[in-house]
């Protein structure tokens, strides 16, 4: 199970089946659900849960959400972390962000990573993990002064 914080200051989530996790926001988080192709067998559906500043204000960001690996290759098929990993820096970097800091972390016990990014409207820290064939994903955006 992952676990957002701050605890105590918002509304939760109530454990996600089909997610696995249960989140604690501070304010009532929105859905979003996004399938990606990534090439003629494989594709990552992602579902990702977040509370935005009210009204267009600045504010922080708070996001949680995960990713599940599919394919429809016979057989066993195993995740590749490291490419993952991969894939991860170079969505940053097509998304406007440059990582200005990385390093692996513990979350909810499994091994992830850790990145600091700089964007010309903020700054965001991102944790990741992978569990199976799902990715995970923690991020708190904060706004340039």
């Amino acid at each position: 199970m992952a676990q957002a914080v701050p605890r105590g200051t918002g509304r939760s989530l109530p454990p996600r089946k089909e997610g696995g996790f249960v989140a604690e926001f501070p304010g009532r988080p929105s859905s979003e659900s996004s399938f990606e192709r990534i090439n003629s067998l494989d594709s990552l559906k992602t579902t990702t849960y977040s509370v935005r500043p009210l009204f267009g204000l600045k504010g922080e960001l708070f996001s949680v959400g995960f990713s599940d690996f599919i394919t429809t290759r016979m057989g066993e098929i195993f995740f590749d972390e490291e490419a993952a990993l991969r894939s991860a820096r170079q969505n940053i970097e097509k998304e406007g962000g440059a990582i200005i800091g990385e390093d692996r972390v513990t979350v909810a016990g499994y091994p992830g990573w850790e990145f600091e990014i700089e964007t010309a409207k903020g700054y965001s820290t991102l944790r990741m993990t992978v569990v199976d064939n799902r990715i995970y994903g923690l991020e708190v955006m904060r706004p340039k002064n």
